[in-house]
């Protein structure tokens, strides 16, 4: 467990940070990978609670096309082995690049509404 700070509140250790940036980074991909396989929109992305109520999590730069690229990197790791995922996510870069919409996710992501998050 960690200190608590000036503030009385327990502050995290570095392996707790480590732990909860690699939780952060992995509920990002698979929004991420949701999003891309159409199993989930933006706005019920906005709408949905994450593990720890804290938002909408994706990767970094996600409405650029290479964020197919950086999904199939991430699901083909040793530790993560999604290879299912993978696969699906590599017949999804083949058809937008053979139909010539590699830029499909930044049209997406341009043309969402944001909206608040609904209240409970």
């Amino acid at each position: 467990m960690g200190k608590e700070n000036r503030k009385g509140k327990k502050e995290k250790s570095y392996s707790e940070k480590l732990l909860e940036d690699e939780r952060v980074l992995h509920e990002a991909m698979i929004n991420g990978y949701m999003l891309v396989v159409g199993k989930l929109t933006y706005e019920e992305l906005l709408d949905a609670d994450s593990d720890d109520g804290g938002g909408l999590w994706l990767p970094t730069g996600f409405d650029e096309a290479a964020s197919v690229d950086q999904l199939i990197e991430y699901f083909a790791q040793p530790e993560i082995e999604e290879y299912e995922r993978c696969a699906e996510l590599v017949k999804i870069k083949e058809y937008l690049e053979e139909t010539g919409q590699n830029d499909e996710l930044t049209k997406i992501y341009n043309n969402t509404t944001w909206v608040k998050k609904k209240e409970k």
